[in-house]
């Protein structure tokens, strides 16, 4: 855990997750009565794997490997000696699934509702932020407000591992930003932090304040999108590629280190097109006639 928080630098939630993932590994691994590591096996940790696959998902338990994986290598670096059984373990292929994301409408419908009130121009803020810079909901809960160059309408995001980006905001939500900080964040930030988003209380924004207040909205709304707040950087990147923004800006955007995790988001926009096409094409229409 050291090794993950000080030299690799991971963000706190990976840092938590791995936490959970040996402690589990560790009760499995006493509970058969092993005192030493050099006792364990790879059979002890594949007969663990297959015991989490009956409770767990595919992508949670691919986790856990990438955890004991973690685990052992860093005691074999620590000292060669101790042979290190996950070498030849890999991790499972989770199934991937198409991001979930707004269409225009209900992204409309959302957008339209918020009034002037104090509270309406705090959430309209944050979500608007969330879909005008393609933030994760922890990148824009640990925003400071230096972080937001006001005068040349850029904010700089502190992503996962620490990777710096730098992301430019619309006019528009740039307004809206600047509106929250001069008639909200003055009367809200009673505890005087650093933080961009403070809620009423005066303390810094959570994610499950976002997801809450998202549900909030659909309830008020009449509307069941069985989406999450991430699900606006979902949307920003679809928005952007269908509207053929190239592909390496918007992973740049994103901050991925790989653009095969960008590329997932021109499936949707494949799905688009043949939704398009069954519509509009001459052939299919008849066929449906038919």
């Amino acid at each position: 855990l050291t090794e993950i928080t000080i030299n690799k630098a991971m963000a706190s939630t990976s840092i938590a997750s791995y936490q959970s993932d040996l402690k589990q590994y560790l009760i499995y691994i006493d509970e058969l009565g092993i005192e030493r590591v050099e006792e364990i096996t790879k059979e002890h940790i594949y007969t663990f794997i297959m015991d989490q696959l009956q409770k767990k998902s595919k992508s949670s338990v691919g986790r856990m490997i990438s955890s004991i994986r973690a685990f052992h290598s860093t005691i074999n670096i620590h000292d060669n000696k101790i042979k290190d059984p996950t070498v030849n373990i890999h991790t499972i292929q989770k199934t991937r699934y198409l991001p979930k994301y707004f269409n225009k409408r209900d992204l409309d419908l959302l957008f339209d509702s918020f009034s002037d009130s104090t509270i309406d121009l705090f959430h309209h803020t944050i979500f608007e932020l969330l879909y005008a810079c393609g933030l994760r909901v922890s990148e824009l809960c640990s925003l400071s407000i230096n972080q937001y160059n006001r005068s040349n309408g850029f904010i700089k995001i502190i992503g996962k591992g620490n990777k710096e980006r730098i992301v430019p905001i619309a006019k528009y939500s740039a307004r809206l930003l600047d509106q929250y900080i001069d008639e909200v964040r003055i009367y809200y930030n009673k505890k005087g932090l650093s933080n961009l988003f403070v809620n009423r209380l005066g303390n810094r924004l959570t994610r499950q304040y976002v997801g809450v207040m998202l549900k909030s909205k659909e309830k008020e709304l009449g509307i069941n999108l069985e989406l999450s707040p991430h699900s606006f950087r979902h949307t920003f990147a679809s928005d952007l590629l269908a509207n053929n923004a190239d592909l390496r800006i918007v992973q740049e955007l994103l901050g991925h280190s790989d653009i095969s995790t960008t590329q997932i988001y021109t499936h949707v926009n494949k799905d688009q097109l043949h939704k398009a096409y069954d519509k509009f094409h001459p052939g299919n229409r008849r066929s449906n006639k038919k």
